[in-house]
């Protein structure tokens, strides 16, 4: 059974610290490229972020070889579509880490443009079905038809386009089949983890799911780099170090009263 969606009010964006210097990349503005020389992956690898939609989410657009996966399309999908097209990339792949209206809102518009397959996990569904009413209770006046996944998975997938290869787990606890996607030592984690803090649990979510999800992703070695669903970038090392709430659910297994970063 999936978990009804309460009604969501008072949202604010954290105040969240860049850590772009610790992140080793060579960096223009947004645009972050990954060399060749990492892991074994051949050529280059491309990642972009895009922020887009009134709740500020951070659609990236994943390139290699010529090809690009598009994950959390939140709004504004005429500015992706800019950018793939000015970089001349065709997208294979429609990404989303969850359900929430703010991360797949764009999905339709972009699959019709381009034709590629749209992948979320199954417990998802009912959460974008949901979203159909939350929009409008979060954002007046707004609406938003949920889209039909070509693909579902449960637990884990793997889709590969270019020379590259991401891997999604899912990491329940925001939603219950929230996923981290992944790729060479990146983590593209959605609404589970941010910079300095975690994912709100009150609009879909379960306390005990997150509390072991952030327990698993304590385990994820240093050297990893986060790129959240909302705000800046950071790495493991980092969030080890500041991120208070996701030291105390690891030490003390509860989030007592927490309710997360107000990030829908």
């Amino acid at each position: 059974m999936h978990r009804k969606i309460r009604k969501a009010q008072d949202l604010l964006l954290p105040s969240l610290f860049s850590s772009e210097a610790e992140l080793n990349l060579t960096a223009n503005t947004n645009i972050y490229v990954l060399m060749a020389n990492i892991s074994n992956m051949a050529g280059m690898v491309s990642l972009k972020k895009i922020t887009v939609g009134q709740l500020m989410t951070n659609c990236y657009v994943i390139g290699s070889a010529g090809e690009c996966a598009i994950l959390d399309p939140g709004g504004n999908s005429k500015l992706v579509m800019k950018y793939i097209e000015e970089s001349k990339l065709i997208p294979k792949f429609i990404l989303a880490t969850h359900g929430h209206f703010d991360h797949v809102i764009s999905v339709d518009e972009l699959r019709k443009r381009y034709d590629a397959i749209f992948k979320i996990s199954s417990k998802e569904v009912p959460i974008m079905k949901e979203s159909e009413t939350l929009i409008g209770e979060i954002i007046h006046g707004a609406d938003f038809k949920a889209p039909k996944p070509d693909e579902t998975f449960i637990g884990h997938t793997k889709v590969a386009f270019g020379e590259v290869e991401l891997v999604g787990t899912e990491y329940p606890g925001h939603t219950p089949g929230s996923t981290i996607f992944s790729f060479d030592n990146n983590l593209l984690t959605g609404d589970t983890l941010f910079a300095g803090g975690i994912g709100r649990i009150d609009v879909g979510g379960s306390e005990a799911d997150m509390v072991e999800s952030l327990e698993k992703l304590w385990t994820i070695g240093e050297e990893y780099k986060v790129y959240p669903g909302h705000g800046e970038s950071s790495t493991m090392r980092r969030e080890k170090m500041i991120n208070t709430i996701f030291k105390y659910a690891v030490e003390n297994r509860s989030l007592l009263s927490y309710k997360g970063s107000r990030i829908l």
